[in-house]
């Protein structure tokens, strides 16, 4: 799907969740970074991203996703 369309957001996502759950956090990782790209910023991506993050033991972006993610958070219900 993405080789005919890679800005499809749905499958950007569904592959991200995908490697993250395989235990691939560096890959998912990029591929929330390509969902911030296309201009996806809602704090789940930014949550998982941080997690990604977190869990591929690159501390310093970490926090700095999860404040993005707080950040996102303001004003919403």
């Amino acid at each position: 799907m993405l080789a005919l369309e890679n800005c499809n957001i749905e499958g950007v996502a569904n592959i991200a969740a995908y490697y993250f759950y395989q235990d691939q956090p560096e890959i998912s990782s990029r591929m929330y970074q390509r969902l911030i790209q296309l201009g996806m910023t809602s704090p789940e991506v930014w949550n998982n991203l941080a997690l990604c993050c977190f869990f591929s033991s690159k501390y310093d972006l970490f926090y700095s996703c999860f404040e993005r993610a707080m950040a996102a958070c303001n004003g919403q219900t």
